[in-house]
């Protein structure tokens, strides 16, 4: 019994318990034994129902509850190592997703001022890499389409100038300097 073999120890008692049937100490070593069994066992399935819950956690991706569920098993289980080492995978998760979102955010800031600059190709750039490290978010092919349309836009104009710009100068070289001047003023117009 004080070597912690308690359904040993009750055999060995019951054992004794026929030898002379009217010794206590047998019958209530017997007890003992029976609720330290029961104590163990209530012990084993706390620990399974909490070690149940922080894996299903784990498996969520909610690394911070898992670890405080983790170690709640260890109260119940001390010596037990997967807790240890489920805490351990759970914490480099977390420094995984914070590295990712740290660079993610370092990506869209960087993009929005290159935004504000007018670089809008470069921004697509710092765009893409924010969406590659966080392919769910939606912010980045937003700003994506919004630098693009801006592309196109800014393509537009130059198009619309130089055509433009191209009828004044036809317009030139005829000597027909009204439709020239005409055709100038149209285009500064395109690009204030």
């Amino acid at each position: 019994y004080g070597k912690g073999k308690f359904e040993e120890s009750i055999l060995e008692y019951e054992k004794a318990l026929k030898i002379k049937a009217t010794e206590p100490k047998p019958t209530q070593q017997i007890e003992k034994a029976k609720l330290k069994i029961a104590e163990l066992k209530k012990l084993e399935e706390d620990y399974n129902k909490q070690i149940s819950l922080a894996n299903n956690l784990f498996e969520k991706n909610q690394f911070k509850e898992s670890i405080e569920a983790y170690e709640k098993a260890l109260l119940f289980k001390k010596e037990e190592t997967y807790p240890t080492e489920q805490i351990e995978k759970a914490k480099s998760q977390i420094a995984r997703i914070e590295k990712i979102e740290k660079e993610y955010l370092e990506h869209i800031t960087r993009g929005e001022d290159l935004i504000a600059k007018l670089e809008f190709e470069k921004s697509i750039v710092s765009f893409t890499k924010a969406s590659e490290l966080k392919p769910n978010e939606s912010l980045p092919k937003e700003k994506i389409a919004i630098a693009e349309a801006e592309i196109e836009r800014l393509r537009m104009i130059d198009e619309t100038f130089a055509r433009i710009m191209s009828e004044g100068a036809t317009a030139f070289k005829k000597n027909d300097y009204e439709e020239a001047l005409i055709k100038y003023k149209e285009a500064l117009k395109t690009k204030p």
